[in-house]
């Protein structure tokens, strides 16, 4: 898949658990395990986005190894500022007024400086921010096309602006109300995990009674949600997936407190 956070790249390296990449501008940038301090950045905590790497020089390539890396330096070039990476999803992207929207940021990377703040505008004259929160929530009373806007700020006052829209019919009910889309924090390192990740959207709290297989479903599915979710929170269900016979399937029942009862993922 595509890593996030990375463009105009000259050259990759791969090491044990992690890799490494340089920009045409001569950065360099490492992601994966960092257990052994593989990616350059003084600590051993392991980093999913790419993060850049301080280094003396203009890179022209980068290798690594198990638990070290190494770059090679070319004749200096002019580097530019490199601004920050938005990325912003909400949920719901269709529904029914009134409903809370959430909305997520988390995905941003930062350019040639660290990230700083994050900004919400929901458009309607609500502002959440500037600060360090990746996620935040709004209640839209009215239906229609309500659109979201992300200011990323890095340390030297940098931005980068994303958009995002949810849609939401009307009049609708009041009261409790789930959204889900697949993700979520599935335990780090099952190669066969899938889980969605749940979110109370209403505008009272989500009551999940019960989260089953469905029938002829091959998963047994792990419920980290509570009892209760509070308006605006996401939780996680998640199963292994080993394969199956043919004719079983991979889905689950959630039955829950909103319109309807049932949710069949």
């Amino acid at each position: 898949m595509q890593v996030d956070g990375l463009d105009d790249v000259s050259t990759i390296g791969a090491g044990d658990a992690a890799g490494y990449a340089v920009r045409r501008d001569g950065t360099a940038w490492s992601w994966g395990s960092n257990h052994n301090g593989g990616l350059g950045d003084g600590t051993t905590t392991d980093s999913f986005t790419p993060i850049r790497i301080a280094v003396p020089a203009a890179v022209t390539a980068v290798v690594g190894g198990s638990g070290f890396a190494y770059a090679l330096g070319g004749p200096a070039r002019q580097q530019r500022d490199i601004p920050p990476t938005a990325r912003l999803s909400v949920i719901p992207v269709v529904g029914s007024a009134p409903s809370v929207a959430l909305v997520d940021a988390a995905g941003s990377a930062p350019g040639s400086a660290p990230l700083a703040s994050y900004t919400f505008d929901f458009g309607d004259g609500t502002l959440v921010g500037p600060g360090t929160d990746t996620t935040a929530t709004h209640l839209y009373h009215d239906p229609g096309t309500h659109q979201v806007t992300l200011t990323v700020t890095d340390n030297t006052g940098a931005t980068t602006q994303r958009t995002a829209t949810t849609r939401l019919a009307g009049p609708g009910q009041t009261g409790p109300g789930i959204s889900w889309e697949p993700g979520g924090d599935t335990p780090r390192g099952c190669n066969h995990c899938a889980g969605v990740r749940v979110t109370s959207t209403g505008t009272d709290p989500l009551a999940i009674d019960s989260v089953t297989p469905a029938p002829n479903s091959r998963v047994y599915p792990n419920n980290d949600c509570p009892a209760t979710l509070p308006v605006g929170d996401s939780c996680t269900i998640w199963w292994v997936d080993t394969g199956g016979r043919p004719g079983q399937n991979t889905d689950i029942i959630i039955r829950h407190n909103a319109p309807g009862g049932v949710t069949i993922v």
